[in-house]
């Protein structure tokens, strides 16, 4: 049985409608130097900030990133297409893998953070093209790593938290995802 279903975008970063809205924005400068070094202690100082609230007062944290990694005239390539970068955002991602929450998602860093952790395409005509499978796989695993940790963060409603980041990539989670779900945390 699925329990995500794909809405009408296949696979293509779009702009929901996110009904968590965010206050405060925390930006975090990353250098050439950090993401060649793999360095993610700037947002551990954040990560540590973060961990000590609780519920919607994480999501308010709206976290960034302002990106300084030169590029060669001519290189016509993005932020995602250049592997250092990647590589940076997946030590992140290991480290930290409720990060997603915390995001500015309104300011599109959700948007960015998939697109360096799933493989994707970048298209001039529709910017962003995730690789549907990779981005189904990620979002799943997202909602099976997040679902505690919204929970014991004492998040009113960890479920539209969910449903809100899944809309995101255009994809629909089924109450049938939050009952197996609870049963299995419930279980233990």
């Amino acid at each position: 049985m699925s329990y995500i279903t794909m809405m009408p975008t296949h696979g293509r970063a779009t702009r929901g409608r996110c009904s968590i809205a965010t206050k405060a924005c925390e930006r975090v400068a990353v250098t050439q130097k950090e993401i060649r070094d793999l360095d993610v202690r700037q947002v551990r100082r954040v990560a540590v900030e973060l961990e000590g609230k609780e519920g919607a007062s994480v999501r308010e944290a709206a976290v960034g990133f302002d990106i300084d990694y030169p590029r060669e005239p001519g290189d016509p390539r993005e932020l995602c297409e250049i592997p250092e970068v990647r590589m940076w955002y997946l030590r992140l991602d290991g480290e930290f893998p409720w990060l997603p929450v915390t995001l500015d998602w309104k300011q599109g860093e959700l948007a960015r953070y998939a697109a360096m952790c799933v493989p994707n395409q970048v298209s001039r005509e529709e910017g962003i093209v995730y690789n549907p499978e990779a981005l189904e796989l990620w979002v799943t695993q997202k909602m099976f790593l997040l679902w505690p940790w919204l929970v014991e963060r004492g998040f009113e409603k960890p479920e539209q938290v969910l449903r809100d980041m899944a809309k995101m990539f255009g994809y629909d989670i089924h109450e049938e995802f939050f009952k197996t779900t609870r049963r299995s945390f419930t279980d233990q």
